[in-house]
C-alpha cells in the first residue's frame, strides 16, 4: 500500500534533483519543519525516499560524511523517525540502514563523544535486533569503546545482549568509572537483563563508586524502580556476597532497613509511618537473606555442582585450566560468597 505524503515528497524531490543536475549533495540545508541544518541524504533516509537517496549518493553524497553541530554521521542520523511525522513503514529504519552499508557507509566511524552507531543505538536501548544484526555483518566493533569507555554492551536490552555476547562481547567490559553491563541492570533491577548476563559469567561481586551488584539492587526501591524478590533471589542464586558492604560500611541489614522505612535514614528523630506493604516486603527479603545464610555450605555445593555439570557438558570434561573465561566466570559466581565457606573446594586442574 502506497504512503500518499511519501509519495508526493518523493516525486518533488526527484523533480528538483533532476532540474538541478550540479547542486552539492553534501552541503546541509534548513529543513524548513525544524529549522535544524540537515543533509539531503538523511532527510531522504528518514522520510523514506529511498530513490532520491540512491539519487543522491549518484551524485556524489558522501554516505560517511558528518553533520557540523554533532558530528554525527549520516548511518546515526539514520534513525529516528520522519522529521515531518509521517508514519514510516514498518522495517523502514533497517531499508535506510541497509542501503547505506550498502553503500559503503562506516559502522565505526565515531562522532564528537565517541559513539559509533551501534553504542549510539544500544545506548538508547532500540530493540530492532534486525538493524543490530545488519551493522555487525557489515563490520561494526561490538567491543569499540567511546570516550567514556561504554561499550555497546553496557546498557543494550536483554535481546540485544544476547546477540552482542553471542558475536564476542565481553560481559564485564567496564566503563571509564568501573561500571560493567551488570551494574546496569541492578540499577534498573532489570531481571531478564541480569539473568541473561549472569547466565554468560557476568561478575556478581564487580566493585563500582564503593557498592555492588546486589546492595545497588536493593539501593533502587523507591528510586524510581522497584526491586523484587524474584530479582534478588537471582542475584543471591549467582552467589552475591550477602555479607559485603558498601564504601559506607552498610550492608543488605541497612537497606532492607531503609526500605521498610520507605526510604527515612536510621538517624532520622522525626515521626514517620512505616506503611505495612513496605514492612511486608522488607519482611521478605530478611527471610531471604536469613536462609541464604543458614545454609551457605548447601548452597554452595549445590551451585557449584550445577556450575561444573554445565561447564563439562560444554567443555566435553575439559579441565577447569581451558574452559572460557565465561564458564570460569559462572562457576566464580554460582560458589560466590561460599568460596569462603569452602576452603578445600579445589577445581580440577
Amino acid at each position: 500500500m502506497s504512503n500518499k505524503p511519501i509519495e508526493e515528497r518523493r516525486e518533488k524531490a526527484l523533480a528538483f534533483l533532476t532540474a538541478h543536475p550540479t547542486l552539492n549533495p553534501n552541503e546541509e540545508w534548513v529543513f524548513t519543519y525544524n529549522n535544524h541544518h540537515k543533509l539531503l541524504l538523511v532527510i531522504a533516509i528518514r522520510e523514506y525516499m529511498l530513490d532520491v537517496a540512491e539519487k543522491l549518493i549518484d551524485m556524489g553524497a558522501d554516505v560517511n560524511k558528518k553533520d557540523s553541530e554533532l558530528k554525527k554521521t549520516v548511518l546515526m542520523n539514520s534513525i529516528g523517525g520522519s522529521y515531518t511525522y509521517t508514519k514510516m513503514p514498518d522495517g523502514a529504519d533497517e531499508d535506510g540502514v541497509k542501503l547505506l552499508l550498502a553503500h559503503g557507509a562506516d559502522p565505526n566511524i565515531t562522532d564528537k563523544y565517541g559513539d559509533t552507531m551501534l553504542r549510539k543505538l544500544t545506548a538508547g536501548h532500540y530493540k530492532n535486533i534486525r538493524v543490530i544484526e545488519a551493522l555487525i555483518a557489515s563490520g561494526a566493533d561490538i567491543n569499540i569503546k567511546n570516550l567514556m569507555g561504554f561499550a555497546p554492551i553496557h546498557d543494550a536490552t536483554a535481546e540485544v545482549t544476547k546477540l552482542l555476547i553471542a558475536k564476542g562481547a565481553d560481559v564485564n567490559t567496564k566503563s571509564n568509572d568501573g561500571r560493567t553491563p551488570i551494574h546496569w541492570a541492578c540499577s534498573n533491577t532489570n531481571i531478564n537483563l541480569a539473568t541473561v548476563l549472569l547466565e554468560n559469567g557476568a561478575n556478581i561481586e564487580a566493585p563500582f563508586r564503593g557498592t555492588t551488584p546486589l546492595l545497588m539492587a536493593l539501593d533502587r526501591y523507591g528510586g524510581g524502580y522497584t526491586v523484587n524478590i524474584k530479582f534478588v533471589r537471582l542475584l543471591l542464586k549467582y552467589g552475591a556476597n550477602i555479607n559485603a558492604k558498601d564504601s559506607r560500611g552498610r550492608g543488605v541489614d541497612y537497606y532492607i532497613n531503609l526500605i521498610e522505612r520507605g526510604g527515612v535514614p536510621e538517624n532520622y528523630n522525626g515521626d514517620y509511618e512505616i506503611n505495612p506493604n513496605r514492612k511486608a516486603f522488607a519482611d521478605q527479603l530478611r527471610s531471604l537473606i536469613k536462609s541464604a545464610k543458614q545454609y551457605p555450605e548447601k548452597l554452595g555445593s549445590i551451585y557449584a555442582q550445577h556450575a561444573f555439570n554445565e561447564a563439562t557438558n560444554k567443555t566435553y570434561g575439559a579441565p577447569f585450566g581451558t574452559y572460557s573465561i565465561p564458564i570460569k566466570n559462572k562457576i566464580e559466581n554460582y560458589l560466590g560468597h561460599n568460596k569462603r565457606e569452602m576452603p578445600s573446594w579445589v577445581p580440577y586442574t
